[in-house]
Parts: C-alpha cells; sequence; structure tokens
C-alpha cells in the first residue's frame, strides 16, 4: 500500500472558503424563500444567504450545506477538513485510520505498508519476519527450531510433529481406509510405507519440479522378463515382456505435522489408485493433478481448507495447473467423467 498525503483545508480556511464562496453580506428576500439546509421559510424582506442558486437562512446554515461536499474518512466515515491521506481509492483522516487499514504480519503481528504476501494468500510478512527462516512444513518465516538435518519448524506444526516411524505407519493405514470406504479409492496390493529424511526424499524424488517442496513420494517397481514363442519348428513367432513381480513404496517426509502428513499420504495414494487403473498415463500434469485432487478430496472431507487453499491457489505447472485441469472436469462431469478422461489419457505401452 502506498501512502500519499495531501492537504485538504482546516476548520478555520474552510469558514474563509464559505465566506468567499457564498457571498459574505446579507441578502433581503425579495420573495418568501426556503433554506436549501434546514428547509426553514424565509421571509419576505428577511435577510439570507445566497450560494450559486442554493438559499439559506443562516450563515451556520451554509456551513452545513459546505460540509457535506467534505470528504470522508473511509475508515471512521468523518468529514474531512484538515490535512488527509490517501491509497489507492480510499482517503484516511489520520495516521491512525490509515494504519489500521494496512495488511497485518502473520507472523509478529504489526502492520505494515512494505512486505510480501504468500502467493497463495496463506501469510503475509513485514520486511524484518521475511528475513527469518522458513518454516519447511508451512512456508511461513517463523523464528522455530533447528532439526538435524538443518530444517526449520515452527512452534505451531512442531505441536503435531510425526518423526516416529510406527506412528506414521498407523496414519497411513486410517488414510489408505478412509479413502476407500469413504471416498471410494482403493487398491487391494500390499503397499510398503516408510518415514524417510529430507535428503533420502530428495535423492529418490530426483526433483521432478522444483516449485513444490518434496513432502512425499509414490514408487512403483516392476520385473519384466522376455517372453518368446516359437513354433514346432523352433521359429520365433512372438516376443513379448511380461510383469514377474511389482512392488509399490510410500515415502513420508520425517516431521511433518499430522494433518500435512495425512494429505501428503493421499495424495501419494492417489499415484497408487491411478497406476493401479491406468498404467499408461505419462502426462505428469494429469497424474500430479489427479494425486492432487484426491488429497483435496481428503481435506475437505475433513474441512480443512486452509490446506486445500494452497493446492487451488499453487502456481506450479504440474503440480497447479494439473489439479485445475482434473478439478474442472470433476466440477462439470463428476467422477465418472474423470474415469472417461483418464481413459482418453491412457498411451498404449
Amino acid at each position: 500500500m502506498r501512502q500519499i498525503k495531501s492537504i485538504f483545508f482546516s476548520g478555520r480556511s474552510f469558514r474563509l472558503l464559505v465566506w468567499l464562496f457564498l457571498f459574505p453580506f446579507f441578502l433581503t428576500a425579495a420573495e418568501r424563500l426556503q433554506c436549501d439546509q434546514c428547509s426553514r421559510t424565509i421571509g419576505q424582506g428577511k435577510r439570507y444567504y445566497k450560494a450559486g442558486n442554493k438559499n439559506f437562512c443562516s450563515r451556520a446554515c451554509a456551513e452545513k450545506y459546505a460540509e457535506r461536499s467534505l470528504p470522508r474518512c473511509s475508515v471512521c466515515s468523518r468529514r474531512i477538513r484538515g490535512g488527509y491521506m490517501t491509497s489507492g481509492n480510499k482517503i484516511f483522516c489520520s495516521q491512525k485510520c490509515y494504519e489500521s487499514q494496512l495488511p497485518q504480519c502473520t507472523i509478529c503481528g504489526k502492520r505494515s505498508a512494505a512486505g510480501a504476501l504468500a502467493a497463495d494468500n496463506s501469510f503475509f510478512a513485514c520486511p524484518e519476519c521475511l528475513k527469518k527462516p522458513r518454516c519447511f512444513a508451512c512456508q511461513i518465516p517463523a523464528d522455530g527450531k533447528a532439526l538435524p538435518d538443518g530444517r526449520v519448524i515452527c512452534s505451531e506444526c512442531a505441536k503435531s510433529a510425526v518423526s516416529d516411524e510406527n506412528e506414521a505407519r498407523g496414519i497411513f493405514l486410517a488414510v489408505r481406509n478412509e479413502l476407500k470406504y469413504n471416498l471410494g479409492f482403493s487398491t487391494d496390493h500390499p503397499i510398503h510405507f516408510f518415514l524417510i529424511d529430507q535428503k533420502t526424499l530428495h535423492e529418490k524424488s530426483r526433483g521432478e519440479s522444483g516449485v513444490v517442496t518434496e513432502q512425499g513420494l509414490f514408487e512403483y517397481l516392476a520385473e519384466m522378463k522376455k517372453v518368446v514363442t516359437r513354433n514346432l519348428l523352433g521359429r520365433k513367432i512372438s516376443e513379448k515382456e511380461e510383469k514377474t513381480s511389482e512392488r509399490f513404496n510410500i515415502y513420508a517426509l520425517d516431521g511433518l505435522p499430522k494433518e500435512r502428513m495425512e494429505y501428503v499420504m493421499a495424495h501419494e495414494l492417489g499415484h497408487d489408485w491411478l497406476v493401479t487403473h491406468y498404467p499408461g498415463i505419462r502426462d505428469l500434469a494429469v497424474k500430479e493433478g489427479f494425486a492432487e485432487y484426491v488429497g483435496w478430496l481428503y481435506n475437505r472431507l475433513h474441512k480443512r481448507d486452509y490446506l486445500n487453499k494452497r493446492i487451488e491457489m499453487n502456481n506450479d505447472p504440474v503440480y497447479g495447473k494439473g489439479f485445475r485441469l482434473i478439478k474442472g472436469v470433476a466440477d462439470k462431469e463428476g467422477l465418472e467423467g474423470v474415469m472417461k478422461f483418464l481413459r482418453s489419457k491412457q498411451e498404449k505401452h
């Protein structure tokens, strides 16, 4: 918000304005008139004031009428007689009123004309707070706790941070059951779950999107062998690859707060469902967009709008654009339309 100072006029100069422009002398009514301020009758032969085509029975009425043209403060609605301030299309009668409209820093609570608003509107930080390290989980600058691997976690996220693998595995099983029974996304094969550190996760994910902070990963591994069909004379008739074994792995970053970890697990289980039912899809935006949509549905089930806002406003060309693509189909045609869309994206392989 940019502050612009301008001078209007003081109470004394306001009265001078009235006298200069409202005929600073009495007139005598040649006929019965009506005061344009208080509506009283001005009798014939009575003295009155005139401004333009307006008539007033007294100087006080003339001043009140003139005051109606004064601007009002956008905050307190007072008429502004003295100096005032403007910002955008708003005007303010004082510094106090102006500052009351400045954005409030999410971290320190101070109001500031400078600073930065997160792309998803999740927080606003003043210049001083912007210097603080960001929490790895919520991405909000904070005086947080430093973890052994160098990450920083804010006090709010630390309250429910999950660092025990057994606890995380229990959460994973609960999320998988909710997707199956409440949202209809289920697979029957075993899934191996691991809680891992940031370095290992980054090495495994290979950083497919540099915009989205890595917090989880789905991994599908399959062993294939060539099968050759020959006729009785030993001549090769055909050759194809057959799957001999497969393995499904899901990884989650340790230290995530519980609600965020549940969303990450739902996202990765969306990948698991997609590779099981539509293994031929190669479009990365479709794959990540569908997984984000599953995570979005899970958040909505638990009324976690603060997590969904980040999904909805993500500008990443893969995750954000992909999510809006899938959600757009779902909004128009429902889940049946999404399934039809996914079938159309299958590639033969």
